[in-house]
């Protein structure tokens, strides 16, 4: 597949206002691919290179975009800022812009152009983005140009989240929603949206049904819902105990021992990865007497 035929696809996608109809669409675009394409458009459609609790930082401030593209349309920073706005954003002016390129790349190809950029780092490292995202934008054509640097500035204007996925994923087994509930289930138990579509798509419904809870991939966490009043609360639950709570950072931890070397995972509510942020409370961990155990709690700081 084309990473042009992706782009036309999220185009009509963010020209379409009707929920049903964007579903539609973005499960065609599911069905045309294969399954590691899939996996990858799943990611890009949400702005991502990977599941977020893997990281999928591209760290290029916009001002920098504005120059990178300024160069590529060969205007000046001032000019390509004033013109963004009047055409709604810089990946619409790149729409403008007029250029010759030697071949389509594919969608995977940009796919792996899109994590060597956001692997540059240390010093330089903006400089030598914009110099490799202008070299990137070259060899597309506009439309594609335009959502590769919507995705980097995380601005993408799609309109959905990964529940639209979900269904879009039942839309293109089924036609309809019916699956949701069996997909849903799986994204609960393994938040890596990515994996879902490519296990759907490798194995069909039967493969979701056999996902299971892994060592490793966090589980979404489920949030409390508020209500107004304590009375509230007693009338909805019925008899319950409350306790004090100290509130701290909210940890789901994963701990794997079944290899000489333990290997630790720390999970914030937002499933980000913070393994690197608790080193006293990873050796504590390291010393269960398990081979294997995911539970959470809270992270609490105190003054012994």
């Amino acid at each position: 597949m084309h990473f042009k035929d992706v782009a036309l696809s999220f185009e009509n996608i963010e020209r379409e206002s009707s929920r049903i109809e964007i579903t539609k669409l973005f499960s065609q675009l599911i069905n045309q691919s294969t399954a590691h394409e899939a996996q990858m458009i799943t990611y890009l459609s949400l702005g991502l290179l990977r599941a977020p609790y893997e990281g999928s930082l591209f760290n290029f401030a916009e001002k920098n975009a504005v120059k990178t593209i300024a160069d590529v349309l060969g205007m000046t920073e001032r000019t390509a800022k004033e013109h963004a706005k009047k055409v709604g954003d810089l990946g619409s002016l790149l729409l403008e812009g007029s250029w010759q390129h030697e071949k389509d790349l594919t969608l995977t190809q940009v796919y792996h152009h899109l994590c060597h950029f956001s692997a540059i780092s240390g010093e330089g490292s903006q400089e030598e983005k914009s110099a490799y995202l202008q070299s990137l934008l070259k060899q597309v054509d506009p439309l594609s140009a335009c959502y590769i640097v919507r995705i980097i500035i995380g601005k993408l204007r799609l309109g959905f989240s990964d529940m639209t996925v979900i269904d879009a994923l039942s839309w293109s087994v089924t036609g309809d929603k019916s699956l949701r509930d069996v997909l849903e289930h799986a994204y609960n138990i393994s938040a890596d949206i990515g994996l879902i579509a490519l296990r759907l798509k490798e194995g069909g419904v039967e493969a979701i049904e056999k996902m299971k809870i892994t060592v490793g991939i966090p589980i979404r966490p489920a949030a409390a819902e508020r209500l107004p009043t304590a009375a509230d609360i007693i009338k909805k639950l019925g008899p319950c105990v409350a306790q004090p709570k100290l509130d701290g950072f909210r940890l789901q931890v994963h701990l794997d021992k079944h290899t000489s070397h333990a290997k630790l995972w720390f999970f914030s509510r937002n499933l980000l990865d913070m393994s690197a942020m608790f080193p006293d409370l990873a050796a504590d961990i390291k010393q269960l007497d398990v081979t294997s155990v995911i539970f959470e709690g809270e992270a609490l700081a105190y003054d012994e």
